[in-house]
């Protein structure tokens, strides 16, 4: 039998890419200042995420991290606002990952793990598996890097179960492990400032009002 490996890859794993936890306010702000440029220019309604990012900032400043204020509201119990906090923290991150290229580690990380088998497909050798804390997509984006074919990608991330997120992950909710909504794909790629906010506003949307779908986030003391 194979030797089996598994990667831990913790806090700092995405720092080329995504914000450290101590950062959070900061990148909050810049994005809350995006959606406030889309709506001088275009008009789209942000009204409620706007008031959402401006709650979860100051919160954000009033607790050592955002981590620790999702405890305390799973702990009073106060689901609608973990609700929240998820659907902005996960808009937050998607918006990030469609405007910033993929943290270059990841590249360099799979370049060295990477297979190809007898069908000339892509792999993630099957005595390698992966566990991550952090809430980004960066690894399933670096993977996108190396194959384009966005169900061979699905299939190695959900299919073979090779990567799993401990907290989630941002974007959208799978169906179940091995079927990730259509619109899970879009994470992946790269959009304009444009694209990427009319995209994140219809997340939050659907996140917190149209039912299809809540934030994939679930922290790992859930």
């Amino acid at each position: 039998m194979d030797q089996q490996f598994v990667y831990f890859l913790g806090a700092g794993a995405s720092c080329e890419a995504m914000p450290l936890v101590r950062d959070f306010p900061k990148g909050l702000e810049d994005f809350q200042n995006c959606l406030r440029d889309h709506f001088k220019k275009y008009g789209t309604l942000t009204l409620d995420l706007d008031k959402s990012l401006s709650w979860l900032i100051e919160q954000s400043r009033s607790h050592q991290s955002i981590d620790t204020f999702a405890k305390k509201l799973f702990y009073k119990n106060d689901i609608e606002n973990l609700d929240i906090l998820k659907a902005v923290l996960s808009c937050f991150f998607v918006h990030l990952q469609f405007t910033r290229p993929v943290d270059r580690r990841y590249d360099g990380f799979l370049a060295s793990i990477l297979q190809k088998d007898k069908n000339n497909e892509v792999k993630i050798p099957k005595n390698i598996h992966i566990l991550t804390w952090n809430y980004d997509t960066q690894l399933e984006k670096a993977l996108y890097g190396f194959c384009d074919n966005s169900e061979v990608v699905l299939s190695e991330i959900f299919g073979h179960n090779k990567i799993t997120h401990l907290n989630g992950y941002c974007g959208t909710l799978l169906n179940n492990p091995r079927e990730p909504s259509p619109d899970f794909t879009k994470t992946l790629k790269a959009m304009d400032s444009k694209e990427a906010i009319d995209y994140v506003i219809k997340l939050y949307e659907d996140f917190l009002y149209t039912g299809s779908f809540g934030a994939n986030i679930k922290f790992a003391w859930e």
